[in-house]
Order: structure tokens, then sequence, then C-alpha cells
């Protein structure tokens, strides 16, 4: 019976041994600190889509997250280095269009502690500012990377003069750099679409 009993222990030692490895705790992960905040060009433009990555200096990526609408949620931060003591200091990258450029960030320093950000206030909420100006494409007036009803939709508003396009959305809208929006430009958009 004992022999029984010992043959089970060994057995249920040795199936979580090879389900769970000991190489896996050797690197504890630290524990993350998550953010939300606005991304914004260099104007003050709110930069519609792309990638917001935090870095931290020593350790490289320690996190990214989407850019939706000039907003980022939810960017947790953490990393795998347990010789990490203290406040370690976040940067921030924002890539645009497979373009990756530094960012700016309100409040200007930041600052990564074990489950936490550190900011003056231990506020979650960062600003942005990309060192970028919103660059539309021709036809795409929304800037959402595809040129489709909505871009037709604003290109006639502005062709019959019921709505003013910024400036970026006037080079987006003039097709034929004619320097005005009329309905040539507005059936080139439609053939344009995807």
């Amino acid at each position: 019976m004992k022999r029984k009993t010992l043959l089970l222990v060994l057995a249920a030692v040795m199936t979580l041994l090879l389900c769970f490895p000991l190489g896996a705790y050797a690197t504890p992960t630290q524990m993350p600190c998550g953010c939300y905040g606005t991304v914004q060009d260099m104007n003050g433009n709110p930069v519609p889509s792309g990638t917001v990555q935090a870095y931290i200096d020593g350790v490289g990526l320690c996190g990214e997250t989407a850019i939706v609408d000039g907003n980022f949620r939810e960017l947790m931060v953490a990393h795998n280095e347990a010789t990490l003591d203290g406040s370690m200091l976040i940067r921030f990258k924002v890539v645009i269009k497979g373009t990756e450029m530094d960012a700016v960030s309100n409040p200007a320093q930041v600052f990564w502690l074990a489950g936490d950000f550190y900011d003056g206030d231990n506020n979650p909420l960062i600003h942005l500012i990309a060192d970028y100006k919103v660059i539309r494409d021709k036809g795409d007036i929304n800037n959402d990377g595809v040129i489709g009803d909505a871009d037709v939709n604003k290109a006639i508003g502005f062709a019959l003069q019921a709505t003013t396009p910024t400036a970026d959305e006037f080079v987006a809208a003039d097709i034929n750099d004619d320097g005005r929006i009329s309905v040539l430009d507005v059936v080139s958009i439609i053939k344009m679409q995807n």
C-alpha cells in the first residue's frame, strides 16, 4: 500500500513538473501598471490611428496599445527584469503608418513603479504629442486609412460649400490640385473608393 501511494505521489510530482517547469518561475514578471490618454500631432490634431509604445530605459519595449480616434486605452507596462528596483523612467513612442517617432508626454516625466505609475499625482492619464503632422492621403479626407462613403460625403459638402474643410481636409479633397474642391474632385474620390 505504501509503495502504491509513493508511486502516485511521484506521478503527481512528475506531472506538475512537466506542466509547470521550474524555469517559468526563474525570472518573475513585475506587476504591470496601466494608463490611458490622448495622442496629438504637433499641431494639436488628434492622431486618428496607430500604436503607442512604452519603453523603459535599459529594458526596451514594455507595452503597446492601439490609438483609436486620438485616444489610447489600457496601455499595460510590465517587464521581466528581476534586477530592476525602484522607479524607472518611461519613454513613449508613437507608430503611425509604419513610422516610429518619439512622443512628448504630459506630464513630462512618467515613472514605472511595481504595479503603478508615478507622475507626481499617481494619475494614469497621459497626454502624448507625437513629432508628426497628420498628412492625409489624397481622397482619404477623414484620414481613417480607407477611401469610402464618408470621404465622398465630406467632399460633396465641401464642393457645395455646405461645410468648410480644415487645411488637411482641403489637401486630401482637392484631388486635381487646382486650389478648389469641385464636382471633379468628388467624382475622382468616388472612383478611388476601396
